[in-house]
């Protein structure tokens, strides 16, 4: 038996425990449901272990398919193989800083290269090579994620504990006014840059900056899930630099 204590210090305190006279071992990270979680609350174990996994899979299928030339198939295997493994729990872990994004990200450049029998170097760009097999950046499906999540909170689909207070108020653009007709809601004021990327806290964020035509009130779990989708393509067309980290999130990861 081991204990494992929850804090943000940077010099925590530990306390030795017994039980039974026995010393209990002090561990800082603990597995719950496929899910590490750190005693300082932050996401980077889990990161590098799912990633790690999804190589390893990745490999594993590279080694596996050499006589596989079809495109489809390979495109199959790894959105059922590899990148479920880098999005399973995402709502509770989805990483929200640049290091963590980068390493989540170089799997799924790599996987493009291998569906397409591209060599090491090419000339094909990343955002060439989604658009060729009809993907979006893993960033951007984690957000994805987050937001079908929150939509079937919203509407009633899941039910869990949650906070949200709805607001009718501007949008935040010069050309749009309050509508009645869309659901927003209030965003939080964070004390703390582990609450501000709590899932809630982003996903009202997010959601509040989404196209009207998603956010409206009489909109279908499937409309909404295929207006996104569409929604995350314009932009991975229009906006996504896998150089620049202000374009990986719909809120700006450097300034918010």
């Amino acid at each position: 038996m081991s204990t494992w204590n929850l804090t943000r210090k940077q010099k925590k305190v530990d306390y030795p425990c017994k039980l039974y006279n026995t010393v209990l071992e002090s561990i800082d990270s603990e597995r719950d449901l496929g899910v590490w979680t750190s005693s300082n609350l932050t996401w980077t174990k889990h990161v590098e272990c799912q990633c790690a996994q999804a190589n390893k899979m990745l490999g594993y299928i590279r080694r596996s398919t050499l006589d596989i030339k079809a495109i489809s198939v390979r495109r199959t295997l790894y959105l059922s193989l590899v990148r479920s493994q880098l999005c399973y729990g995402s709502q509770v872990w989805a990483p929200q800083s640049v290091n963590l994004i980068k390493r989540i990200e170089r799997v799924q450049r790599r996987a493009t290269k291998f569906i397409l029998d591209l060599p090491f170097f090419c000339e094909i760009s990343y955002n060439q090579r989604l658009d060729m097999l009809d993907l979006i950046p893993v960033c951007y499906w984690h957000e994805f994620l987050d937001m079908v999540f929150f939509f079937k909170c919203i509407n009633g689909i899941l039910v869990i504990n949650n906070e949200l207070t709805p607001a009718i108020q501007n949008r935040g653009r010069a050309t749009r006014s309050a509508d009645p007709n869309c659901l927003m809601f209030k965003t939080k004021r964070c004390r703390t840059a582990t609450y501000q990327k709590s899932f809630l806290t982003r996903s009202t964020r997010v959601w509040n900056i989404l196209p009207k035509d998603l956010t409206h009130k009489n909109t279908t779990i499937n409309g909404f899930k295929s207006g996104l989708l569409k929604y995350y393509k314009t932009t991975l067309e229009n906006v996504y630099n896998p150089d620049d980290s202000r374009t990986w999130k719909s809120i700006c990861l450097c300034c918010s």
